[in-house]
């Protein structure tokens, strides 16, 4: 009988390497996806190309009879191939809450306060909306006027001018072939126009401050020459070129200085009024004063301010925040520029960008900010210990891929808590060597290291575990993670249950993520296992359970499972097959995992954890796509108890994500039994 189930164990186990064995004699994901290079050269991407279908649909789409006859401003209901609906307009008022259908509009389109409309619009005149009106996405060959607290769930585009109200969301980009105007408390990841422009804004000032450049690149400046230092005494500069100087330590400029050449400043730079810069600027944090021009770039490896009514003639870029105060303009009407932050950019009244503004979080409009509410280095508080990567972060954190195109989120692995539960010193065929502790507190850190540009994903955790009586253990963790795009958190609660000798339960909820496709964690989870141990064979557990997790609308998914676990001596065998189920899309996919690990509780476990299968999900793109990575995951892990209460953990960590990206990580953690 042993041999019997060591056989199916090592079939379970095999099935890891299938898929690898597979994709080896027969491969598939030898090329990289296609990807349309239009997509990041072209900044109204979407919705030229949901234009494009749209007349493509139009013509294929059949009438559907209707039971009432059509009333303005409805006009014809269509219906794809595919079964999808297509709302025809005439134009005029539409009103209603879950329009689920596609709009087409062929005149002006007038939305009621409130109005859901849960798919695409395409007007063909001018788009006015309501009060707190709901989009997915939306485009009109006029102008847009989006209402109070509108909220955009993808992006907006039109050929003429947008008007974003105040407090309207848009989650992606925004593009407009002529301007954009963003009242108080506006944010939208992406915006670019001609003039991207906030409250208090008067066109009619561009021709007249680029005249002025003009006249000023003919003057020269005030006793400034490129071979002298224009910098003070007790500086440490030197000269890295003709026209470029370096500068050690922070660096501030008196009112009216000015400066010919480029300069690198290796620390703070700050500025008092009227100071002018003919070159390009670049230093670790940036603070400039009142009436500040910069006729070349401004990058930072930091924050940007910049104060009122100051000037920079081409591109901003900071890795983290940029605030621009009331007044100041970015680029000419005749050169665009771009302004790109790795966090937040931040615009008062009265500010235009000549271009483009992107935001790693988002780009806001706000009120009046004081001045030292700015750009002030944030302390990075890495954890003591560093790194756990995709295997251990995708299987327990639960955390969503951010790759390609406007949003991708692939599906997740479940966690793998029966190993844990295999471990636990409750388990008859472990014994009880711990001391029966009540209390575990553990804590540590993580790092990954992300190929194909995606950066590093480090965060750290800190878990509680309570042991109230031999049948109950319930535990709380709080995860942070950082990636390039932003810093999350996750909370999550888990409670084991022995209500037998022969059968426990384990159950999980989590949540925290913002509500975004986009997100790292998912905004809700929760998870159901069931453990049977076999009678007659207490070191056989069968389990099988279902998740059931949410991340912004409409990216979600489903996993069940099935599985064994296996004692033997000090070793513990685990095997689970997970079928998953993902939206948009209801696309599915399978995927394995085992385990191997040897030694006992309170003294040390080591082991190997193996997974392998296909992550099957859809693109928020225009057009959706269907997407399947093969991916493939191992770790080697070790837990080594240093007295009978205190012991840390270390994992490393690889994976890889077949035509997209690879992992290396390493996850350290400590803990104390009391």
């Amino acid at each position: 009988m042993i041999l019997v189930l060591l056989l199916l164990f090592l079939a379970l186990l095999g099935l890891n390497f299938y898929f690898g064995v597979r994709e080896w004699w027969h491969p598939k994901d030898s090329a990289p996806l296609p990807v349309d290079v239009e997509y990041v050269r072209v900044e109204n991407y979407f919705g030229k190309s949901f234009r494009t279908k749209m007349q493509e649909w139009l013509q294929t789409a059949s009438p559907v009879e209707t039971t009432k006859p059509c009333e303005p401003p409805m006009k014809s209901l269509l219906e794809k191939p595919n079964h999808e609906r297509i709302l025809i307009l005439t134009g005029g008022l539409l009103s209603g809450d879950g329009h689920e259908a596609l709009v087409y509009c062929e005149g002006d389109l007038q939305l009621s306060d409130h109005c859901s409309l849960h798919r695409e619009v395409y007007c063909r005149g001018n788009l006015n909306s309501g009060t707190g009106v709901q989009f997915q996405a939306l485009a009109a060959d006029g102008e847009i006027i989006l209402g109070p607290e509108n909220d955009v769930s993808r992006w907006v585009d039109a050929h003429r001018k947008i008007l974003l109200g105040r407090g309207t969301v848009i989650h992606s980009r925004v593009s407009s072939s002529e301007s954009i105007e963003l009242e108080e408390q506006v944010a939208a990841q992406s915006l670019y126009a001609s003039v991207v422009f906030t409250t208090g804004y008067r066109p009619c000032e561009p021709a007249d401050i680029a005249a002025q450049m003009e006249d000023s690149i003919e003057e020269t400046p005030d006793g400034v020459g490129q071979h002298a230092s224009p910098f003070p005494e007790d500086c440490s500069v030197s000269q890295l070129a003709a026209d470029t100087w370096l500068v050690r330590g922070d660096l501030h400029l008196p009112e009216g200085k000015r400066v010919a050449t480029n300069i690198i400043v290796r620390g703070a730079l700050t500025t008092g009024p009227d100071c002018e810069f003919w070159g390009d600027v670049k230093a670790d944090r940036a603070e400039l004063g009142l009436r500040n021009r910069v006729h070349g770039n401004l990058v930072s490896g930091g924050g940007i301010a910049i104060g009122e009514s100051g000037w920079v003639g081409k591109s901003i870029a900071a890795e983290t925040d940029i605030l621009l105060h009331s007044g100041v303009r970015v680029g000419t009407p005749a050169i665009l520029a771009a302004v790109s932050a790795g966090k937040e950019v931040k615009m008062e009244a009265d500010v235009a960008v000549y271009g483009k503004v992107t935001g790693g979080q988002a780009v806001k409009s706000v009120g009046k900010i004081d001045a030292d509410c700015d750009v002030k280095p944030r302390a990075k508080k890495r954890w003591f210990a560093v790194t756990v990567l995709l295997a251990l972060v995708i299987c327990q954190l639960r955390m969503p891929v951010f790759a390609q195109a406007e949003r991708q989120l692939p599906f997740t692995q479940p966690q793998e808590n029966s190993s844990a539960r295999a471990a636990n010193p409750s388990d008859p065929a472990l014994g009880d060597p711990t001391g029966n502790y009540r209390f575990r507190l553990e804590a540590g850190g993580f790092d990954n290291a992300v190929s194909n540009r995606f950066g590093q994903w480090w965060g750290g955790l800190i878990s509680l575990s309570y042991k109230p009586s031999n049948r109950v253990t319930t535990s709380a963790s709080l995860i942070s993670q950082t990636r390039p795009a932003g810093t999350e958190q996750l909370v999550t609660l888990d409670t084991v249950i022995d209500w037998s000798k022969w059968f426990y339960t384990q159950i999980g909820v989590s949540g925290g993520g913002a509500d975004d496709p986009a997100a790292f964690f998912p905004r809700y989870r929760y998870d159901i296992n069931g453990f049977f141990k076999v009678p007659g064979k207490p070191a056989l557990v069968l389990d099988g359970g279902y998740t059931r997790l949410q991340f912004g609308a409409p990216v979600g998914g489903r996993i069940s499972r099935m599985g064994a676990i296996y004692y033997w001596r000090k070793f513990v065998f685990q095997g689970n097959l997970n079928f998953n189920n993902v939206r948009p899309g209801n696309h599915k996919s399978k995927s394995v995992s085992g385990a191997v690990q040897y030694g006992q509780e309170g003294h040390y476990w080591i082991g190997l954890t193996m997974g392998g299968g296909r992550e099957a999900w859809q693109t928020l793109t225009l057009t959706p796509q269907d997407v399947q990575f093969t991916s493939y995951s191992t770790s080697v892990f070790l837990r080594k108890w240093f007295t009978p209460r205190h012991g840390m953990a270390f994992s490393y960590n690889y994976a890889v994500k077949r035509a997209a990206y690879r992992i290396n990580g390493v996850d350290v953690r400590f803990f104390v039994d009391f």
